[in-house]
Order: structure tokens, then sequence, then C-alpha cells
């Protein structure tokens, strides 16, 4: 007996020795007190909503003179905004403004919220549509407006022009997809100090020489000036950057499991074009 009570005070030290690494540490203290804030103002939201009280427009962000109409679907409320609002703005042939409890203020601050909660795991945690929409218990159609909402907002950013001074310009481009859709993804890059990229539903010889070719336009350099590309191995980047920007230097770095580590240089001597393979560690 002496012997299993000895072996269980020493089960119990290798515990209580693993178990002290394990405390939170003060960067992740913080950490959950932001997310009892973040979280404590979302759980507001969703109170002002349950208690249909006298919600705020939609547009002025406060109910001063907002009036309750009637009742509405699901044990919500119809009110009526007596401030001015453009009517080329809402589509209505008055200045007055209607709106319901589901498209209240307090409203489109919880639908932000699952927005946001939705591009955080698509974007960092590469979350498929299925899984993110039971995760948060929103319906498929909720999380395709976090992107949509997302596409939109990026528009026409990263098109301005791109001024870099230098005799060196290096070009790292990617195309990031996910799980999260079919019909969409991007192609990220960085060309000096400036971000360019491009929504596009995967990546082939038409998007990449699209890609390239816009890149071409907005590019503004010397014209000695050694223009370096690093891409992934695909092939779609070839043509394009080697069509387009035919004296620059090619990187492609290979990913699959049979080349990782390998990477082939792209590049022109006396005219002529050349190819030569290293291991990644002899650019590093």
């Amino acid at each position: 007996m002496s012997e299993v009570s000895s072996t269980i005070r020493e089960d119990l030290g290798v515990v209580t020795e693993r178990l002290i690494p394990f405390a939170p540490r003060s960067e992740t203290r913080e950490k959950l007190w932001e997310l009892y804030e973040e979280y404590k103002v979302k759980v507001a939201n969703m109170d002002d909503l349950r208690h249909n009280k006298r919600m705020c427009c939609p547009i002025h962000e406060d109910n001063e003179e907002v009036t309750i109409t009637g009742g509405g679907k699901n044990d919500g409320k119809k009110f009526m905004c007596e401030k001015w609002h453009d009517p080329d703005l809402t589509r209505r042939d008055t200045t007055k403004f209607r709106f319901s409890t589901y498209t209240s203020h307090e409203a489109y601050k919880i639908y932000q919220d699952f927005l946001t909660e939705a591009l955080t795991l698509m974007t960092t945690c590469e979350g498929t549509l299925e899984g993110i929409a039971k995760y948060l218990n929103i319906s498929k159609h909720m999380v395709e407006l976090g992107e949509h909402v997302l596409l939109d907002y990026l528009g026409d950013n990263g098109k301005d022009l791109i001024e870099v001074d230098g005799d060196l310009i290096v070009i790292y481009a990617d195309f990031s997809g996910t799980a999260i859709s079919k019909n969409s993804g991007m192609i990220m890059s960085k060309v000096g100090d400036e971000v360019a990229y491009q929504v596009c539903p995967t990546i082939n010889y038409m998007t990449a020489w699209n890609f390239v070719k816009g890149l071409k336009k907005r590019l503004e350099t010397s014209d000695d000036t050694t223009v370096v590309f690093v891409t992934d191995g695909g092939l779609a980047w070839l043509d394009p950057i080697q069509s387009l920007f035919p004296d620059a230097v090619h990187i492609r770095q290979f990913h699959s499991k049979n080349t990782r580590g390998i990477i082939y240089v792209h590049l022109r001597h006396e005219g002529e074009p050349h190819t030569v393979r290293f291991p990644w560690d002899a650019v590093l």
C-alpha cells in the first residue's frame, strides 16, 4: 500500500511540475481581458435587440427623433425617424426614414460582429464555409456576405501608380485562396514598400498575365533598374514575366513535397535566356 501511495505521490508531483509552466502569462491575461471587454460590448448589443427598446436610426445612429409605429415580425417593432434623410440615399419619396428592430443601428452592429468573426476565421484559420457557419451558428449566406463585403471594400485599392527609386526592385507575388469560396481568391504582391493585389478565381495563365500586365502599367522605374520577381513554382508566371519584363530576373520557389527547397532562376545573359537550378540555401 505504501508503494502505491508513493507512486501516486510521484505521479502527482510530475503533474504539478507540468501544470506550472501552463500558468497564463501576463500577455495572455491581458488578451483575455481584451476579449472580455470585446464580448461585453457584443452582449450589450444583443441585449438592446432582445429588450426591444426604442432603437436608433441606422443612418443617424441615434434615437432622438425616433418613434415606435407598430409591431413587427419575431417580436420586433417598427420605427420611424423624423430627422431629414436624403431621398437619393434612401431611394424613398420622403425625408423621413422607416426601419425595424432588425434593420436598426443596433442590429447592424451585431451583423458587423458576425461578419468580422467570419472574416477572421476565413483569413487566419482557413475555415471552410460550412465550418464557419456552423461554428458561429449563422447561415452560409452570412459567411459569403462577409467575403463580398471585404471585396467591395477593397474595390480599386492597390491600383495607384507605383514609383520605386533605386537600382534594384524585388517584387514578391503569390496567390492566396481558401476553401471558403470556389469563385474568389487573390494575387498579392509587394513591390518595394508598396502592396498590389488583384481578386481572381484562381491562378492560371490568364490571371497571371492580367496581373503582371497591370503591374507593368503602374510601375515607374528608371531604365537601368534591375527587376527581380519572386514567385512560387507555378508555370503560369513564366510567360507573362518573360514577355512583359524580358530583362527581369525571375526566381521560382517550389513548395511541393518532392521539390521543396529547390528554386529555378530565369535570367538573360548577353540577350539569351538561361535557367539555373539552385537549392534555396544558396540564394539565402
